[in-house]
């Protein structure tokens, strides 16, 4: 992993220009970024791209049916 030090309005190119990160501004315990990237280019928070790619089909989703037991004499 490449490790970075940029302060607030500094950018990170990348891909040639084809892409750039913007250090906002901090916001209580958090950083906000700018990204400026192709229309085409995905970008999205980690935790929506686990979701995204973890997605499961409805087609293999298992079929859970509800049912009563009844006790035995």
């Amino acid at each position: 992993m490449l490790v970075l030090e940029r302060k607030i309005g500094q950018k990170v190119v990348i891909d040639n220009g084809a892409i750039e990160v913007k250090v906002l501004k901090p916001h209580g315990d958090m950083i906000r970024l700018g990204f400026k990237a192709p229309q085409n280019m995905d970008i999205n928070k980690e935790e929506i791209y686990l979701r995204k790619v973890l997605q499961v089909p409805e087609f293999l989703k298992p079929v859970v049916r509800n049912h009563e037991t009844r006790r035995r004499k």
